[in-house]
C-alpha cells in the first residue's frame, strides 16, 4: 500500500470515530466535539504527509544494489597483467608464488601441496586485489571478490583446470582486459568448482 494511502485510510477511520461520538453524544455537546476533533485530525494528516515527505527523501539517497560481474584469467596470463598495472607489484616474490600456484594444476596430491604453498596463494591474492583496487582507483576495495579455482570437470581433456577468478561490480568491470573469460553466472553454482577467495588485501609474505 502506497503511503499517500495510508492517510486517507486513517483519515477514515478518524471520520468512523467522530461518527460514532456524534451519535452517542447529545446534541448540545456536538458542535464542541466536532471542532475538537476536527482539529485533531488536521494534526494527523500533516504529520502523515510530513512523514511521507522524510521517507520519499531517504529513498531517493538509496544505493541500488551491487550488480556483480564475474571473470576468469590464467595465471599466466594473470602474471602479464599484473606487471602491466604496476611494476613493482610484479616482484621476485610475486613472481616465485604464482609459479608455485601454477603447480596445483598439475600436483599429484593436491590437498598437500596446497598445504604447503598456502602462503603462495595468499600473497598473490593479495596482490592480485590490490592491483585491481589501483586500476578501480579504490581505497576500500571491500566489493572485490578474488580467489584460486579449480575447476575439476572430469571431460576436461587437459585435467584440472586452475584460474584466477574475480568477482567486482559491474560499474567496476571495464578495468579488467578484454582477454579475461566473463561468465554469465558466478561459478560457486558449479558443483565441479572449488576456490580459495579473499575480499581485502592480506599482508605479503616475504
Amino acid at each position: 500500500m502506497k503511503l499517500e494511502n495510508i492517510v486517507y485510510v486513517l483519515g477514515g477511520l478518524i471520520v468512523g470515530f467522530i461518527i460514532g461520538m456524534l451519535l452517542a453524544t447529545d446534541s448540545d455537546d456536538t458542535d464542541a466535539i466536532r471542532t475538537v476533533v476536527q482539529e485533531v485530525v488536521s494534526e494527523e494528516v500533516e504529520t502523515l504527509r510530513a512523514d511521507i515527505a522524510d521517507i520519499g527523501a531517504q529513498s531517493a539517497n538509496l544505493r541500488p544494489a551491487m550488480i556483480p560481474e564475474y571473470f576468469l584469467v590464467s595465471f599466466e596470463e594473470l602474471e602479464s597483467w599484473l606487471g602491466s598495472v604496476d611494476e613493482e607489484l610484479l616482484d621476485d616474490t610475486v613472481v616465485a608464488d604464482i609459479q608455485n600456484v601454477i603447480g596445483l594444476g598439475t600436483a599429484e596430491n593436491f590437498g598437500q601441496y596446497f598445504i604447503d604453498q598456502e602462503d603462495s596463494v595468499n600473497n598473490v591474492l593479495s596482490v592480485v586485489h590490490q592491483a585491481l583496487m589501483e586500476e578501480a582507483g579504490n581505497d576500500e576495495g571491500s566489493l572485490f571478490t578474488v580467489c584460486v579455482g579449480v575447476d575439476d570437470d572430469p571431460y576436461n581433456p587437459l585435467g584440472q583446470g586452475l584460474y584466477l577468478y574475480v568477482e567486482l561490480p559491474a560499474e567496476t568491470s571495464e578495468i579488467i582486459p578484454k582477454e579475461w573469460e566473463y561468465l554469465e553466472e558466478p561459478k560457486e553454482n558449479d558443483m565441479l568448482w572449488s576456490s580459495v577467495c579473499h575480499t581485502e588485501p592480506l599482508e605479503i609474505i616475504e
